[in-house]
């Protein structure tokens, strides 16, 4: 693309001379997928979206360390002639108006000192490009980050015409089917042995998130692999957003008229979400939810500035803010909260060395939470060379999070409260017992030889007997014994490897009641004998068998030895899948769907309680199972 370079034109545009921009042509572009949507809130949506063009490019021309003037500049209103291949695109997107325009940014290089006299030898330029559609009630912008946030701040003001995607929409839009990468932030006040933000990417991670341990996490960003549909065409492959933003990105670049239909697909997949009223719940639910509520937050006790990792999109800041960030990195700050508000006092200074007094206060503007802060009335600081630039850094509070007695935090505009949830394991196996005794383990003698003989007998109604006919497809071996890996080992036709933990219920009557204790002892006992998921060492243990005949199966044939067996185990692959799996039938599924959906408040039964305790018992078992090589912890129990 060939632009010439003008000096700057009317009074919508950056100061300058009097000449006129060049034409911006459209079929020269081809502009990454970097995008903030936003939507109109009433009034003239036209004239909205006129302000819009104004404050991006008057802000343009007014960035801190730079020469920047307007080089370049198109606008487009529907009904106006265009190429017919963008023509055609800018119709099925349904884009009413668009506008674009790029300005020169001579910037010197950041290393350099103000009075260096290289100053005028190292300068780079810069051409950011800036493109809006208003399509229906909405906005796209795509802009470089420093543009977005200050984009971010004007829609603050009380006038503003626009507002952003709820976040939850944007959420529950795009990261649906696999989710490729989260980056997170914690809501729970900071401490040595855990984190307070993570970034952790995978097959499918959304699917890795634990319910209790992630719960003080919040979703910051994500990308996900969207899902094959006919409807879209352009917007497809891995995308990124950053819901509490109003962003969306990926590092592809589109030719204009692909770029044009993507920015469609995008709106009506919007569109689509907020109609769809029955899955307002977010997508990631398992994650800290933001509140609007403000009653009952109390007492701030903490304020820390907010140093993490971004995607690569939303990475890039302006001179402002790294200069704000560089500030509070070195922010000292003594807080002193209300009993009976968000607001509260901070002492605040550079490196442990006080300058004086802030107050800061909580408001509601634009949708988003904000700080005001000012300074003590009456009370002179007594450094205001430490005082005023971190009082300038926190600024709205963007880059800093606010801790409170309450439990509750603000960060972004947002408040979250650190909460305990309600788990519930998922792997629940219900399967039959009958015909065998769900209070008898194993078979009735106390010879270890004699247990493995008569297990899987016409007479054997032992749960080890249920287990050698449950698992009679594959190879099948006991272990019981001492230092026994499991009570079973079992390689299925399709190589997935199963250790099988037995344990007897407490009783076999019908009427028997919700209880933990059964499952500890059992739960114990698998997680004590993980060391045995490092197959090495499971088979130099199954060479070694505690009896002279250890009880085998080779697809439900008794067998004399485990060779078969070990064979194998080293012919499987790695990727074939490994399970932990319990036996223990003392929970019925009766029982338990009788009081899985029941509120465990303070009226609760004891059983709707043990439920409880046990389910988070066996949810804190399986992360750990699913934490090391093994990719699943089954629990198998009782029908009835």
């Amino acid at each position: 693309m060939t632009v010439t370079t003008t000096s700057n034109v009317d009074e919508n545009g950056p100061e300058g001379g009097s000449e006129l921009p060049a034409l911006l042509p459209w079929g020269d572009l081809q502009p990454s997928l970097s995008l903030m949507v936003l939507q109109a809130t009433e009034g003239d949506i036209d004239s909205g979206f006129t302000a819009l063009d104004q404050f991006l490019l008057r802000g343009s021309a007014n960035r801190r360390g730079a020469d920047v003037r307007l080089t370049a500049r198109n606008s487009w209103v529907s009904g106006e002639k265009i190429s017919p291949d963008l023509d055609e695109a800018l119709a099925e997107a349904g884009v009413d108006r668009m506008a674009s325009f790029v300005v020169e940014k001579n910037r010197a290089a950041g290393w350099l000192c103000k009075d260096s006299g290289l100053w005028s030898d190292y300068v780079g330029r810069e051409f950011p490009l800036v493109v809006l559609f208003r399509v229906g009630r909405f906005a796209v912008i795509h802009a470089c980050p420093t543009e977005m946030d200050r984009l971010k701040r004007w829609l603050r003001q009380p006038l503003c015409r626009w507002k952003m995607v709820t976040a939850s929409v944007l959420e529950n839009a795009l990261l649906q089917d696999e989710i490729k990468a989260l980056w997170l932030y914690g809501v729970h006040r900071p401490r040595r042995n855990k984190p307070d933000s993570k970034m952790i990417s995978g097959t499918s991670v959304g699917e890795a998130l634990d319910r209790a341990g992630d719960a003080t996490f919040a979703l910051g960003s994500g990308r996900a692999s969207l899902p094959d549909d006919p409807e879209r065409v352009a917007l497809k492959g891995k995308i990124g957003t950053t819901p509490r933003n109003s962003r969306v990105w990926s590092s592809r670049r589109l030719e204009f008229a692909v770029f044009v239909q993507a920015v469609g697909e995008l709106v009506r997949m919007i569109e689509k979400q907020m109609a769809d009223t029955a899955t307002a719940i977010p997508v990631l639910s398992q994650l800290a939810q933001p509140t609007t509520e403000t009653d009952g937050i109390f007492g701030a006790i903490d304020m820390v500035p907010v140093l993490f990792d971004e995607p690569p999109d939303i990475a890039e800041s302006d001179a402002d803010r790294a200069a704000a960030v560089a500030v509070l990195e070195h922010a000292t700050f003594v807080v002193t909260g209300r009993p009976d508000s968000p607001d509260f006092v901070v002492e605040a200074g550079i490196d442990g060395t006080i300058g004086g007094s802030l107050t800061v206060a909580q408001r509601w503007e634009g949708g988003r939470h904000s700080l005001k802060v000012g300074h003590m009335p009456g009370k002179q600081p007594s450094r205001e060379d430490l005082v005023i630039p971190v009082k300038n850094a926190i600024g709205s509070g963007e880059l800093v999070r606010v801790y409170y007695r309450s439990g509750h935090m603000l960060y972004d505009g947002h408040f979250y409260k650190d909460q305990v949830p309600d788990v519930h394991f998922p792997k629940w196996d219900w399967k039959s017992f009958e015909g065998y005794r769900i209070d008898l383990e194993k078979p009735d003698t106390k010879k270890p030889q004699e247990i493995h003989d008569r297990i899987g007998l016409e007479d054997d109604r032992s749960l080890f007997g249920w287990v050698c006919r449950r698992y009679g497809e594959g190879w099948l071996t006991c272990d019981d014994g001492s230092r026994e890996a499991a009570d079973f080992i079992h390689i299925d036709t399709d190589g997935k490897l199963r250790l099988i933990h037995v344990k007897k219920a407490e009783n076999a009557g019908s009427g028997r009641r919700i209880a933990v204790t059964p499952y500890e002892v059992v739960v114990s006992q698998a997680l004590k004998n993980l060391v045995y998921t490092d197959v090495e060492r499971l088979r130099r243990h199954l060479e070694r068998p505690s009896v002279a005949r250890p009880a085998t199966w080779n697809n439900g044939v008794r067998a004399g030895d485990r060779w078969e067996l070990l064979e194998m185990l080293d012919s499987r692959s790695p990727t074939d899948g490994f399970e932990i799996v319990i036996v223990q039938p003392h929970l019925s599924e009766v029982q338990y769907r009788a009081h899985v959906g029941l509120s465990c408040g303070a009226g609760a039964s004891d059983d709707t309680f043990r439920l409880r305790l046990l389910e988070r018992l066996l949810h804190s078992a399986r992360q750990e199972v699913i934490g090391g090589t093994c990719e699943e912890l089954v629990v198998t129990s009782s029908r009835t």
